[in-house]
């Protein structure tokens, strides 16, 4: 599978963990650490990535908000958010987003990229 992700978590273990994991299956994974980090990624490359990957709750600004603030940079991304609370979020086919319920095996993961990617 190759696809250009970022991957947005403030967790630094889980946010490693998983960067490692897509990559071994092939994606091409770009990496930050907060939201307003994941922010200036999406505007310094519009439309460069198939499949955008973040935390819901994170300090400062959150997966959603930085999802919204991006706008037009996100292009035809999909999108996967991570939350704890997976079951007070709806999927959006608007935004093409998906929620995932953390935690997650990194083997559960890329399976779920797998499934987003070819859909």
């Amino acid at each position: 599978m190759s696809a250009r992700v970022l991957f947005v978590d403030d967790d630094d273990t889980l946010r490693s963990l998983m960067v490692q994991a897509l990559r071994k299956v092939g994606c091409d994974v770009d990496e930050a650490d907060a939201g307003e980090e994941g922010l200036e990624r999406l505007r310094a490359a519009p439309s460069a990535y198939a499949l955008v990957i973040t935390d819901l709750s994170m300090p400062g600004m959150s997966g959603l908000e930085m999802l919204i603030a991006a706008g037009p940079s996100l292009g035809e991304a999909k999108v996967l958010l991570f939350t704890g609370f997976a079951s007070s979020y709806r999927e959006s086919s608007n935004l093409r987003v998906r929620v995932l319920s953390k935690p997650i095996a990194p083997a559960d993961l890329t399976q779920r990229v797998r499934e987003l990617l070819a859909a």
